[in-house]
């Protein structure tokens, strides 16, 4: 078959047309070689500290797909038209957002109570069972017979109470394990 070039453009019969220069400006003719070059180019991606993924050609049957995924339980994406979301997962954003302020004023009377409850410490006298006391709960010392305590502040004084005592009275006391005379 003949080449026809006219006005219609060009009919090449059915023949290979050879020895075309490579197209160079935008509406200029492309060879073999160079489509070649674009369907053997290997794209790969890269991530943080230097990972990358494997090499894919541009020729790849069923077209080129990266998958962008999050890591399970902290990152979530969701691939839609032309764009992949990547945002936190619902755990991390109820974490974030239950988050106490550093000055505590969001605190629920949960986070309340359990703040109490892991400041509480215990007070016994003598052989009695302790008590536990919670942040809030409020400490009474009395006096007691012949025993007056008084407080200044955060210092409490115990001392024996001279006007609730009489000649009569006997005190007996115990100095490096020997007990003192009456």
């Amino acid at each position: 078959k003949d080449t026809v070039i006219d006005s219609n453009g060009i009919n090449a019969g059915g023949n290979k047309i050879t020895n075309v220069a490579p197209g160079v400006a935008g509406t200029d003719a492309v060879n073999v070689s160079q489509l070649k070059t674009v369907r053997d180019n290997k794209i790969k991606l890269g991530g943080d500290n230097s990972s990358v993924t494997n090499e894919q050609v541009l020729s790849k049957t069923g077209g080129l797909q990266f998958n962008v995924v999050g890591t399970t339980g902290e990152i979530v994406t969701v691939a839609s038209g032309d764009q992949v979301k990547v945002g936190l997962a619902q755990v991390v954003k109820d974490s974030i957002n239950n988050k106490a302020d550093t000055n505590l004023s969001n605190l629920t009377t949960a986070g309340t109570t359990a703040v109490k409850d892991i400041a509480a410490w215990k007070i016994k006298a003598n052989s009695t069972a302790a008590e536990t006391i919670k942040g809030g709960d409020e400490v009474v010392f009395k006096d007691g017979a012949g025993v007056k305590i008084t407080q200044s502040g955060k210092e409490f004084t115990i001392s024996a109470d001279t006007s609730k005592l009489s000649q009569s009275t006997k005190l007996s006391y115990t100095a490096n394990g020997v007990a003192a005379k009456q």
